[in-house]
């Protein structure tokens, strides 16, 4: 996004334009002066100027009108520049340099309300957009699908987020994910990939608890899309067994949960559109039993204009696992920035389809300086996990940014089960 209207191309032009016109009318008779030197004067200097105002203002609408005077003042400045020559003020050498420059402008101009228009229309197709997304958990709650109720999903531990950053923000991350995490959060976020990405993150989570993530993305060549892997897992140690009403333990025995993924994303699928899947090989082991399930996860991401992107993902979407469905959910939401860049906010809705739940993520990200971020966002919905406390559903957390490397923190309180605290280390090359 252009920080200053003196970047624009067109204001550029335009401002040369004006200089150019008053060198012009410097030869005009000095009885113009009051006449035909001082209206092309006032007409070339509307142009830039208007231009400048326009992209000052806060709304677009705003910013169309003042390019509408420019746009105005420039075909003003060309008949009087008509006018000028037929008189025979202009000399031979301006006359068609001066036309050409200033039907450069108005073609400019011009060129520039119809991006204005065409990001309006492209605004309006994106907030239908979220608004199906939005809304598409309601429209779908009659289905079938419902009927399992609550509680019967298994593999419960791809419910478990990853990446210290997205944690940090409420999960606020359909659009906000990066690099190899987009593996978990959104394989269509992968698209925008352009250099390796290598993730690993570890989750210190409750007693005998531990759960994490490693992730791998790179571009393939020529610009034909990316490809992610990426492992997920979570270990429960140190189990006991017992038997019969004896309160000793007889062993120990673990809960190993693991999800292996491949993606691939391809950008530009359709205009600012791209979209990603994720094949997944899902094994969980307790004790002796252990079940398997495959899953795809299908993830989209659409920039709506400059400042505005959408997300939606399908996640785990799949076979049984044992005698359990996956846990299947649809996430969707949006983010934009404020501050050139330095604030980024995203709110997101997750429905899980078989549990009956419903959470709306908000999050943001505030870039203190190129090498420091704080992070904070809240997941609200989390009361109906009755894990008592006022402070679940919060998440906070800080990045580090060192040349290549990254490293977040998170913290996500769980209430009654205590505080958890998340790390990743990031690295591009």
């Amino acid at each position: 996004m252009l920080r200053d209207y003196k970047e624009l191309e067109v204001w550029r032009k335009s401002f040369k334009l004006v200089l150019e016109i008053y060198k012009a009318t410097e030869c005009f008779p000095k009885t113009e002066i009051y006449g035909l030197t001082s209206q092309m004067r006032r007409a070339a200097c509307s142009i830039p100027s208007n231009i400048a105002e326009g992209y000052r203002r806060t709304h677009r609408a705003e910013y169309m009108q003042f390019l509408s005077i420019s746009l105005g003042s420039a075909a003003e400045l060309e008949t009087q520049w008509l006018l000028a020559d037929a008189l025979g003020y202009s000399k031979q050498d301006d006359r068609a340099g001066v036309l050409a420059n200033i039907q450069e402008v108005i073609k400019m101009t011009t060129g520039l309300m119809n991006s204005l228009k065409r990001a309006a229309v492209k605004t309006k197709q994106g907030a239908i957009l979220l608004l199906l997304v939005l809304t598409l958990p309601y429209t779908l709650t009659p289905l079938p699908c419902r009927a399992a109720g609550v509680g019967t999903t298994g593999a419960q531990f791809l419910k478990v987020g990853v990446g210290a950053k997205e944690l940090a923000m409420g999960s606020a991350a359909s659009v906000l994910t990066e690099g190899a995490n987009s593996v978990n959060w959104n394989p269509g976020r992968l698209a925008g990939l352009k250099e390796r990405s290598l993730t690993a993150s570890y989750n210190m989570l409750f007693i005998d608890e531990s759960q994490g993530f490693v992730g791998y993305a790179s571009p393939l060549k020529n610009n034909t899309g990316v490809i992610g892997f990426g492992v997920n897992y979570l270990t429960v140690a140190d189990i006991e067994k017992r038997a019969g009403d004896t309160d000793a333990a007889d062993s120990k025995f673990d809960n190993n949960n693991t999800a292996v993924s491949l993606s691939y994303a391809r950008a530009e699928v359709r205009p600012d559109l791209s979209l990603g899947a994720s094949l997944k090989y899902i094994q969980q082991k307790l004790d002796t039993q252990s079940d398997k399930a495959i899953a795809l996860d299908l993830g989209s991401s659409y920039k709506i204009n400059s400042d505005w992107t959408a997300a939606f993902t399908v996640r785990n979407f799949g076979t049984k696992i044992g005698p359990d469905k996956l846990p299947l959910t649809l996430k969707g939401g949006a983010a934009t920035g404020f501050f050139e860049g330095k604030l980024s906010v995203a709110a997101d809705l997750d429905w899980l389809v078989y549990d009956e739940r419903f959470y709306a993520d908000l999050g943001a990200d505030y870039a203190i300086s190129k090498y420091l971020s704080f992070r904070a966002g809240y997941q609200v919905g989390r009361s109906q996990d009755k894990l008592n406390s006022g402070l679940v559903g919060l998440g906070a957390g800080l990045g580090l940014k060192l040349d290549r490397m990254s490293l977040d923190y998170a913290y996500v309180p769980f209430g009654d089960l205590g505080d958890t605290h998340r790390m990743t280390f990031g690295f591009n090359f």
